[in-house]
């Protein structure tokens, strides 16, 4: 790696990206903005297609393997979009906005500003995991475990959702 720009793309979307994901064979990326679009891109930066138009602005995204893509917005809708037949799932999946998505081979996870939630890839609820207030949430990468940030606590649960620790950072005193 040397630091210098490949390439600049500018005027990618009306108004600044919100959410950026790269997909695991690294062949595509997905641009996310607060103009309420998606775009798909390959690895040169060329556009691909603009995927959805969302009903509010964009704040994640993740891919799922290669052939989805979940997209969250700042007013709780969820959509879960198929690379390969161009179909959308949409969902309200939060009151609030969608602060983060991680996925792994079965679930996908979104963290609100008061609750985390699980979902299978059709959009089905399968567990509120936390209602509290909580900063992020993920995967870990074998996709076996999630970990949230509360405040200073992190939360650590198995993969559907059974909590089966939790460590507070700092101690009072």
């Amino acid at each position: 790696l040397t630091g210098n720009i490949v390439k600049q793309i500018r005027n990618a979307h009306d108004y600044p990206i919100s959410a950026l994901a790269v997909s695991s064979n690294k062949k595509n990326f997905a641009t996310g903005s607060l103009d309420h679009s998606v775009k798909l891109w390959d690895k040169e930066g060329n556009l691909i297609q603009t995927i959805v138009e969302n009903n509010y602005p964009v704040t994640s995204i993740s891919f799922a393997g290669d052939e989805k893509l979940i997209i969250g917005d700042l007013g709780g809708e969820l959509s879960i979009f198929d690379l390969k037949t161009k179909k959308t799932i949409k969902i309200k999946a939060h009151d609030d906005i969608i602060k983060s998505i991680s996925t792994n081979m079965d679930y996908i996870l979104t963290v609100s500003e008061d609750e985390v939630i699980l979902l299978d890839f059709k959009g089905n609820l399968i567990k509120i995991i936390v209602e509290q207030h909580v900063s992020n949430g993920r995967f870990t990468t074998e996709g076996n475990y999630i970990i949230i940030s509360s405040g200073s606590d992190l939360l650590l649960f198995n993969k559907n959702g059974d909590r089966l620790n939790s460590i507070s950072l700092f101690k009072n005193n």
